[in-house]
């Protein structure tokens, strides 16, 4: 009996917690905060609610070139490797995206080896972490990034250089952008440049744009879809943190999506 007794409580407190990693909020407004300690940050993200808020980075450390070979495209074309170096004088002169960078910056040790990353990156990180990503992006005037979401809880970016124009759909819209049997988190819709279809389809959703300033973090819940733009040469550093607690609410969705897939090629 206390066996049971035992089990039923932790899988109440299990299912308690997943329900909370699945809570969305559909509210559009977008508060702007002073730079907050640590448990404030942790009681405002707990709101679900996209959030804005300055801390100086150190800018122009992101854009030194090393060799390591880094990603860059063009729009619509595939991404290919280049040394970093080469890769920034690219960007700088034709509308190239570099993105999804996360084994360059593994293996080049950057966010160990700034002071104030590190610093940052302590700020940021929740309590009970189990698995942090850091991603660096950048990109010349007119690119944009595609719109997609993420399961993750913690999803915060940094406009380091330059400034960036985000737009954000809330989470009901996937309903409206996900085409069946389509990747979850990725949208086919262009939200920059959208077809007649699209439009229609966005008529759909809660759209809002966003200037974000050198200086400016955003922070950008779990299922909000987003897409970053360019307006000139500007970096952005992204922060995603996965609790505990947030790994196993995605394993219902893993599940579903390693089905699917089995199913397609089936």
């Amino acid at each position: 009996m206390i066996v049971f007794l035992l089990v039923f409580i932790f899988a109440l407190f299990i299912y308690i917690h997943v329900l909370f990693q699945w809570k969305v909020s559909n509210e559009i407004d977008i508060p702007h905060i002073s730079l907050p300690n640590k448990d404030t940050l942790e009681q405002v993200a707990d709101t679900h609610q996209p959030f804005i808020f300055e801390k100086d980075l150190e800018s122009s450390l992101y854009l030194e070139g090393i060799e390591r070979e880094i990603n860059v495209q063009k729009i619509g074309e595939q991404p290919i490797k280049v040394p970093h170096k080469a890769m920034l004088s690219a960007v700088k002169k034709e509308p190239y995206l570099s993105q999804k960078n996360v084994s360059f910056l593994e293996r080049t040790q950057w966010m160990q080896d700034i002071k104030k990353l590190n610093v940052c990156d302590t700020l940021l990180k929740p309590h009970m972490n189990w698995k942090t990503a850091h991603d660096i992006i950048y990109g010349n005037k007119g690119v944009y990034t595609e719109l997609c979401c993420s399961p993750v809880g913690r999803n915060y970016f940094a406009v380091v250089e330059g400034y960036a124009e985000l737009k954000l759909c809330t989470p009901r819209c996937g309903d409206f952008l996900i085409e069946e049997n389509a990747n979850a988190t990725r949208s086919n819709v262009n939200i920059w440049e959208p077809s007649e279809n699209d439009k229609t389809t966005l008529k759909e959703c809660d759209t809002i744009l966003i200037p974000i300033q050198k200086g400016s973090i955003i922070h950008i819940p779990a299922y909000w879809w987003y897409s970053f733009k360019f307006p000139e040469v500007s970096c952005i550093i992204s922060f995603s943190y996965s609790t505990y607690m947030n790994a196993i609410s995605q394993v219902p969705a893993k599940i579903q999506q390693l089905l699917q897939k089995n199913k397609i090629e089936v």
